[in-house]
């Protein structure tokens, strides 16, 4: 922990605080069917975060880096029906970064959606490591629970090819009503 609040410091810093929004698969599927796509979602997840972050009290105008959504480029009207309290003021929208006022913020707030953003600040890098973390802890008991059920079954990594590996292993070493694919496997 020392070494993490080491780097934290030298990287200008602090961890005030941390979470990981885990987004089971039933309810990720739901949310894509009635967005229409995954990129909606994806978006919505991320204006919830930016909401949260932005009314953390503090010195100063908080800096919200988020790793750029995919193709999109102009987040100004879903941050606008998305978070209308924060007022969103866009500042810059271009093709490697868009830059967002939110005035309604409790101390002012200033949000970016940026590609690469975890190679350009050390508190984005961080967060994305604490979701690969909270993935693997995922996939970890997700393998236990097969593993009880059927013994010898081979654990998976979650990843596109080893996962369609395993829910084929899984068809073969459980009756097809103790797979539940709508629990397991994304839409999109």
């Amino acid at each position: 922990m020392r070494r993490l609040e080491d780097r934290c410091e030298a990287g200008g810093a602090r961890v005030r605080m941390a979470e990981a929004r885990v987004v089971p698969e039933i309810e990720f599927n739901e949310a894509v069917r009635r967005a229409g796509n995954k990129a909606e979602v994806m978006f919505a997840l991320a204006a919830e975060a930016v909401g949260r972050i932005a009314t953390l009290p503090g010195h100063g105008a908080a800096r919200i880096l988020v790793d750029r959504l995919g193709g999109r480029r102009f987040y100004a009207p879903g941050l606008a029906r998305r978070l209308p309290e924060f007022l969103p003021t866009p500042l810059r929208e271009g093709r490697r970064r868009s830059c967002y006022r939110l005035q309604g913020a409790a101390r002012g707030a200033l949000l970016e959606f940026a590609i690469g953003g975890e190679a350009r600040a050390f508190p984005c890098a961080l967060a994305s490591i604490l979701a690969k973390y909270a993935r693997e802890l995922l996939v970890e008991r997700l393998n236990a629970h097969f593993a009880r059920r059927a013994p010898g079954l081979r654990p998976t990594a979650g990843y596109v090819q080893d996962g369609r590996r395993f829910l084929e292993d899984l068809r073969h070493a459980l009756p097809a009503e103790e797979v539940p694919l709508h629990l397991l496997v994304r839409s999109r």
